[in-house]
């Protein structure tokens, strides 16, 4: 079963097949919300009705990737709405689903007839006859309904009646459209009617006219000059009577301009100020009348809407804010009323001021686009040379058409009646958006002269649904049910022009009247994306793709294979269903000037024969098979089809073979282009025969080309036809004929079933491999069977996709060998095994983010979750070679893994190029799987249980293994792993291994996934480099360690609480060996005294009692070049009163808030942004909470130690933490007005310090919640969460302090708050401290689940990292300098996560 996440489906289409059971699934940030999945009932409805879907549970496998789905299978084809709503039925999303058409229309060939040309209906055999003779199976008629005056078959004056020259009775029509053999493609025309329609006139209201869009007045004043001009020009005795130069189209312009500013335009967007002006005093004096309302600050004066309402100065001014501001301050008596008013009479001339430069622009516009029509028609060697400006050829289109007699605009303003009767045409707009509406009143279209219009048609105005005009819903209904209930397709015109909730209603009325009816549309955007929003929220079925857009073999061959068909061992998506929107490929619409306007004679055949190898639909018109030399227009054109042809071009043949095609079931495609030949296999995948098609084109007259050569890799059985063309004429015999459309002469060398041996240019290569030679303009189809060797080798390929792993070998494994196989980034990589080495570099898309398996694992579910997928950098590489293959397996260190594997995919380095990318890469998907369960095999249990606990499991594997020149301290000759930080910036080197990330890591990294005894080696790791009582921050193999840090010490004291409670009993009695014989000596491994831990953790608390107080080793420069001297000196203590660890000064950063300042240009180099000393509120709760416990721990024996030596006295465990818990609220909470919280640090040197709200309190509340009352918790919590809760994380500062920044930079600046990223920890969201802060809400009832890590959820599965970042920026934003994979991140959620599962 295929799976489909619903979040995406917006931003991309989905193609789901009908009656196939599909999973819907959602984010888990939408399903934390309580959500469930409503789609549209299987009926077609307008109102588009909704029913419910159930949820089920996934079973926790890699294929899945969700934890809850529910099934859906569509009963019909076209478009199923969805929506995702909550219990309180609030709306989270909504979307559609395409579903895919019936196969059987997949192998239409279609013939456009234009209906006009064709004659009276009694005359229509002979074009159908010779359709049939053709091959054809279906036909695209023009619309068959009354035409409008100007005869073009696009601007229908009555769409319910039969075009009068057909002289057919509408039954007798209806009655052979049943009845032919033959399907009906019919056009369905929704944009614009005809101007002499008569129900126009009727019910103008169903165009836009200047009473329901008064927005276009202005504009029609412009048409109407613009009329008025041309008329003038028309007189022989005018010098601009004809346009021949340059120098005449720029005075025509400047005469056009002067013009148009004479119109004065402008007031329609303009207020009158004297009008505005009193409006102001009045509100003014009823303003100083009553009481003053609450102060508010004042918005700028704004005139109200951008667009005319069709009438001179009618524009207001929005002013009730300045009324506000000058009110009081008049009451004040800071202003006098009468300056006030000469001021805001000065600001609203001005306004208007602004709106007549606008339109200064707006007429330049104008008249550009004017002068560019006149310069095409007139001038251009390209263009149609109208000649002279006439009545009939005016200096540019019309964009108004008056219904009654033409009025001028002045007495059209002053007349409501006419106003109604000026309706504006239709026509398009250059790269236009097609979700606008360009005659809308946002839009300038009309008046800036920017519309191609068509002035044979009037726009129709459907408003925002039926109520709007009921008239033309209705009538267009009708018309559409009548194109429904009479052909088996409807092609919608312009769809790119049609409001999508018009078309939408519309078909649903369509597939109401014929479930089946398929739907095609000619659709041009600017987009892909926006492509994907009409034929997902529409159902289209086929959209139209011309081979004449395509100008080269490259691009022609690129579109089969992008529209026209499924590729032979497509890449298949691994959880979901993801195409693009299948194309209708037409070698020639009618539309389209003749091919032999732009390419030889001989391009009519090979175009039409590539095409005719699409395996979806394909079409032509009627003109391409006689081929007509010029473009036939369809306006004007008079003649009638002829019904013979000077040419047997071959399109039956072509025709045939698709059919035979399809029959075969060869629906699947292969195309590869050589310079100017294109070779495209279609084949049976099931029995392996195929069909082969090579052509030889030709895209240029002028160009000579030689013979070229291909060869095939199959075993050929006969070749099926063989055509090239023989030119009858030349260019200068052809004659065109007065009264049929007829084309040129040519021959067409047509054999058929040529015996294979008997043809010279085809040369067997071996018993699977030939050479095939063509000439220009050749085409050659052939039949062939894949190789029974081939065919036996890729069935046996096939079952190695699964591999059998030998899992005795899979146990033995590490997970630090895991680590090795799947993960090890670009840094890890070369630091193991030299600089020459890395990650893998896939061309045109860059590197994988691990060397191992998982980096190319999360490449292709990034792929098989988006539509745009990017599968073609990989096939290809993979195609072209098995450098991947062998680069992930060749690697791994583990040698008896490594062999076991290279047996199993050396058979798959032989499969067949096109089948290469699809077998390597599910070998690679199956294996990867594969070792990702053995990783979580060795985890507990509930971490297999949802996808967030899996991919979390898979994280922590990342971060912890073997990195040479970043190993733990040696202990006896052995080298140890580490835990990275974060990756890629902390992989290596002494940057790898931090105190305080270890260690606040540790418990959901190592001890929540059950490696107690990985978890031990941290512990033992930084206990080995204990120096003056302190833990170091950064380790550096012990040899180059700093102890510039106060937290680090208490985070690993607090391991062993968290490893003890795990099981490990016996930490206490275990022995370290320290790396130094006292606090000076050097580092040597062997020279300091072995302690049991609990001696290590007496000594500890002892030294911070009596007080530690040092400067670093070697200080300065050497150690830190940003530091400034006083830095250095490192002092912590016990305060005897409250119990709390102090220390710190304002020239160091003892916390994990360490951000030095480093700018000179800022000057903030060796000032701290965040120096947090005297007692910060997270030490001293993980101090309460270790005191607390040692006591326990004495209590039942199993620590030895009760007390700690104090000034001569003792102070035992419980006394200490009393002192703690008696003073930490006095000294940390914080009561506001607005809020409550608890303070970031107690006594700290830093004005304004000791009341910041920062994400360090939940800390302590989580590890100590009896420090606390429950109540105030609770608030603090809730405060919190409300200022701080950010992203994936929390705000390192409240957004309410002054110092708040919330985006974290590296770039130097002035500023000495951000210069060089001084801001680390002064706004940017942390991800790390949400674990705590999310386990205290739990334990202070605020009920936090699962949900509110759903966002996290939906990252680690979709990162290529699989991991949680360091921070983000504001609101989430992604911060450039982070590392995308940081351990602590992943592991206080897996605290919190295990937090849940075991309350």
């Amino acid at each position: 079963m295929k799976w489909l996440d619903l979040t995406r489906v917006n931003s991309n289409l989905f193609i789901l097949d009908i009656e196939v059971d599909v999973a819907l699934c959602v984010s888990s940030v939408l399903f934390a919300k309580n959500v469930q999945i409503f789609i549209e009932v299987d009926e077609n409805t307008p109102q588009r009705e909704l029913r419910p879907l159930k949820w089920q549970k996934s079973a926790p496998v890699w294929k899945s990737a969700y934890d809850n789905f529910a099934v859906f299978s569509a009963k019909r084809h076209g478009s199923y709405k969805f929506s995702i709503k909550d219990k309180e039925q609030k709306t989270h999303l909504t979307g559609y689903l395409k579903v895919a058409p019936p196969e059987q229309f997949a192998a239409s060939s279609i013939v456009t007839l234009m209906p006009k040309l064709m004659g009276p209906f009694s005359e229509w055999s002979g074009v159908l006859d010779r359709v049939d003779e053709l091959g054809y199976d279906a036909v695209h008629f023009t619309p068959l309904q009354k035409l409008g005056s100007s005869r073009s078959p696009y601007s229908i004056a009555d769409q319910l009646e039969l075009e009068p020259s057909f002289q057919v009775e509408q039954n007798e029509l209806e009655g052979f459209l049943k009845s032919s053999h033959l399907k009906f493609v019919h056009d369905a025309v929704w944009n614009h009617t005809a101007t002499n329609s008569e129900w126009v006139k009727n019910n103008p209201e169903i165009g836009y006219n200047l009473i329901n869009s008064p927005h276009l007045v202005p504009a029609y004043f412009i048409d109407h000059e613009l009329r008025a001009i041309s008329n003038e020009l028309s007189s022989e005795n005018s010098d601009l009577h004809h346009i021949s130069s340059e120098d005449d189209v720029n005075r025509l312009g400047s005469l056009i301009l002067d013009r148009l500013k004479a119109l004065s335009l402008d007031v329609f967007y303009q207020c009158d100020v004297e009008s505005e002006l009193a409006r102001f005093k009045k509100s003014i004096a009823c303003f100083l009348e009553s009481p003053a309302p609450a102060p508010q600050k004042p918005k700028s004066l704004v005139l109200e809407s951008n667009w005319s309402r069709g009438e001179k100065l009618s524009r207001r001014v929005n002013f009730s804010d300045e009324v506000l501001r000058v009110g009081n301050l008049v009451k004040d008596g800071e202003l006098q009323q009468n300056e006030a008013f000469s001021n805001f009479e000065k600001t609203i001339s001005w306004l208007n001021e602004i709106e007549s430069d606008k339109m200064l622009e707006h007429l330049q516009s104008a008249v550009n686009g004017t002068l560019g029509t006149l310069r095409y028609e007139r001038l251009d060697q390209n263009g149609p040379k109208k000649g002279p400006i006439t009545a009939e050829h005016p200096i540019c289109p019309r964009y108004f058409y008056c219904i009654e007699a033409d009025c001028s605009p002045e007495q059209v303003l002053a007349n409501s009646v006419k106003k109604k009767y000026v309706l504006a045409h239709n026509g398009w707009v250059m790269n236009w958006n097609p979700l606008k509406n360009f005659a809308g009143p946002d839009c300038e279209v009309y008046l800036r002269r920017e519309l191609c219009a068509w002035d044979d048609s009037i726009k129709l105005n459907y408003g925002e649904g039926p109520d709007h005009c009921p008239v033309l819903w209705e009538r267009m209904e009708e018309y559409t049910r009548w194109l429904a209930r009479h052909g088996a397709a409807i092609r919608i015109d312009n769809c790119h022009s049609t409001p999508l909730h018009v078309a939408e209603y519309f078909l649903h009325c369509a597939r109401d009247e014929n479930k089946d009816v398929v739907v095609i549309a000619e659709l041009f955007t600017a987009s892909k994306e926006q492509d994907d929003e009409f034929v997902s929220r529409l159902g289209l079925d086929y959209l139209i793709r011309e081979a004449l857009q395509a100008h080269n073999n490259g691009d022609f061959c690129q579109t089969i294979r992008a529209f026209c068909g499924t590729p032979i061992a497509a890449l298949e998506s691994t959880r979901e269903i993801s195409k693009l929107a299948p194309g209708l490929l037409m070698d020639a619409s009618h539309d389209n000037p003749s091919l032999y306007e732009s390419r030889p004679i001989e391009s009519f055949l090979t175009t039409a024969a590539i095409a005719s190898f699409s395996s979806s639909p394909i079409g032509s018109n009627y003109f391409y098979d006689q081929l007509v030399p010029k473009h036939v227009n369809i306006v004007n054109e008079k003649r009638r089809y002829s019904r013979k042809s000077s040419t047997n071009f071959p399109r039956k043949i072509l025709n045939d073979i698709r059919k035979e095609m399809k029959s075969a079931g060869a629906d699947v495609i292969n195309v590869e282009s050589k310079e100017n030949t294109c070779v495209i296999t279609r084949r049976n995948e099931e029995n392996s025969r195929e069909c082969i098609l090579i052509s030889s084109n030709i895209y240029d007259k002028h160009s000579p080309l030689s013979s070229q050569t291909v060869t095939l890799k199959t075993t050929l059985e006969n070749i099926k036809v063989r055509l090239h063309s023989r030119i009858k004429s030349k260019d200068e015999d052809f004659v065109e004929d007065s009264e049929e459309i007829n084309g040129l002469s040519a021959d067409y060398f047509v054999e058929e079933n040529v015996d294979l041996e008997a043809f010279s240019l085809i040369k067997r290569l071996s018993p699977s491999s030939y050479s095939v030679t063509l000439s220009p303009g050749a085409v050659i189809v052939l039949t062939g069977q894949v190789p029974s060797d081939e065919t036996e080798e890729l069935s046996k390929l096939a079952n190695l996709t699964s591999p059998k792993l030998n899992q005795e070998i899979l146990h033995n494994l590490t997970l630090l060998e895991l680590n090795q196989i799947l993960f090890s980034c670009k840094k890890e990589e070369m630091a193991n095994k030299g600089n020459e080495h890395g990650v893998y570099i896939l061309p045109s898309h860059g590197e994988f983010p691990y060397a191992g398996f998982a980096g190319v694992y999360q490449y292709l579910l990034d792929q098989s979750q988006s539509v745009q997928s990017d599968w073609k950098p990989l096939a290809a590489n993979i195609s072209e070679g098995t450098w991947l293959l062998e680069y992930l397996v060749n690697r791994i260190d583990n040698k008896e893994l490594k062999h076991h594997l290279q047996d199993i995919f050396a058979p798959l380095l032989s499969a067949p190029k096109a089948f290469a990318p699809r077998i390597h890469l599910k070998f690679l998907q199956n294996l990867t799987e594969s070792l990702f369960d053995e990783c979580l095999r060795r985890m507990p249990d509930w971490m297999r249980e949802t996808r967030f606990t899996r991919y979390s499991a898979l994280a922590t594997v990342a971060i912890h293994g073997n990195v040479r020149g970043a190993t733990y301290p040696i202990d006896n000759g052995e080298e140890k792993c580490s835990m990275a930080a974060g990756l890629p910036h902390f992989a290596e080197g002494i940057w790898r291994c931090w105190g305080r990330d270890s260690l606040i890591a540790l418990k959901g990294t190592l001890i929540e996934t059950g490696r107690l005894e990985e978890a031990w080696e941290v512990i033992k790791a930084f206990g080995t480099t204990l120096r003056h009582g302190l833990i170091p921050n950064l380790l550096g193999e012990g040899k180059v360690s700093r102890y510039n840090c106060r937290d680090a010490t208490w985070f690993w004291l607090h391991s062993i609480k968290d490893i003890f409670k795990a099981g490990m009993t016996d930490i206490f009695s275990r022995k370290v060996r320290l790396c130094y014989a006292d606090d000076n000596a050097a580092f040597d491994i062997n020279a300091g005294p072995e302690l049991e831990i609990q001696e290590l953790v007496q000594q500890i608390l002892q030294r911070h009692v009596d007080g530690i107080d040092f400067i670093e080793r070697n200080a300065g420069p050497q150690v830190d070049m940003q530091m400034k001297q006083e830095g250095f000196h490192v002092r912590t203590k016990v305060d005897r009163k409250t119990g709390f660890p102090m220390g710190g000064n304002r020239w160091n950063c003892g916390t994990w808030m360490d951000k030095m300042g480093e700018s000179d240009l800022a000057g903030n180099r060796g000032y701290p942004s965040t120096p947090r000393d005297g007692a910060p509120v997270e030490i001293v709760g993980l101090c309460f909470s270790v005191i607390a416990w040692l006591h326990k721990m004495n209590e039942d024996g199993n620590y030895p130690y009760a007390d700690v030596k104090v000034d001569g006295a003792i102070m035992t465990w419980f006394d200490w933490a009393n002192r703690i818990r008696n003073n930490f609220e006095k000294c940390f909470y914080v009561e506001l007005e607005t809020s409550s919280y608890y303070a970031d640090t107690y006594q700290s040197s830093i004005p304004g310090a000791d009341s910041q709200l920062r994400c360090n309190f939940p800390i302590a509340l989580a590890v100590a919640p009896a420090l606390v009352t429950p109540g105030l918790a609770s608030t603090a919590l809730t405060t919190a969460y409300q200022l701080l809760k950010s992203g994936l994380g929390l705000r390192t500062l409240s957004p309410e302090d002054d110092n708040y920044r919330p985006n974290y930079f590296s770039d130097d600046s002035l500023d000495t708050s951000i210069a060089k990223g001084a801001n680390y920890h002064n706004g940017p969201s942390w991800v790390w401290p949400l674990g705590y802060f999310l386990r205290a809400g739990e334990r202070f009832g605020l009920n936090f689940g699962l949900d509110e890590i759903a966002a996290h959820d939906d990252h680690i599965f979709s990162t290529p990292w699989m991991g949680l970042p360091e921070l983000q920026n504001d609101n989430g934003a992604e911060c450039p300098g982070s590392c995308p994979i940081q351990a602590w991140s992943t592991a206080t959620l897996i605290d919190f996560a295990s937090q849940l599962r075991r309350e």
